[in-house]
């Protein structure tokens, strides 16, 4: 007669769940794992690899509004694919990159929030990877306002690693 063994996840040691967590990004990682149990709510917590970078959810904003509060000073890269920002940069206060990558662009109150914020004086990264960066329509007011956004940029003299821009 066989014997049945049971293996639970939680019995798992932490070196073969690191290894597991390789083959999901760390959004899914967090979302999955991070109230399953106080074991891996702790290791989470513990290490920074899979907290310092996090992609803004479009999804489960509710779930995610409970858990950011949690890690979000563990954040060092932030990447915005959303024109709905609902949270205040101020949550991240350890940010040091910004990354914006949208195929529908962003309108120009998002990008100059995003600008105008505290955090924004101390990144070291910024990059912005978009078709439209700002409105469709290219009147002289879009014009104006896209330069006097670019200028706060280099008026800020920030020392940024990187500054990047793709259209």
């Amino acid at each position: 007669m066989p014997v049945e063994s049971k293996m639970l996840f939680n019995d798992l040691s932490t070196e073969i769940i690191f290894h597991i967590f390789d083959y999901f990004s760390n959004n899914d990682i967090i979302y999955t794992f991070f109230y399953l149990n106080q074991r891996l709510h702790n290791l989470l917590l513990n290490n920074k690899r899979y907290l310092n970078y996090f992609k803004l959810p479009t999804r489960n904003l509710s779930i995610w509004k409970n858990i950011l509060p949690n890690i979000s000073s563990q954040i060092e890269i932030l990447n915005i694919s959303t024109i709905d920002i609902t949270f205040q940069f101020s949550l991240f206060p350890n940010l040091k990159s910004i990354i914006i990558s949208s195929s529908h662009g962003f309108p120009d109150e998002e990008v100059i929030s995003i600008i105008e914020c505290d955090i924004f004086k101390y990144l070291h990264c910024l990059i912005i990877k978009e078709n439209k960066i700002f409105s469709d329509t290219r009147s002289n007011d879009s014009i104006i306002k896209e330069n006097n956004i670019f200028k706060k940029f280099f008026i800020l003299k920030i020392p940024y690693k990187l500054f990047n821009i793709y259209h």
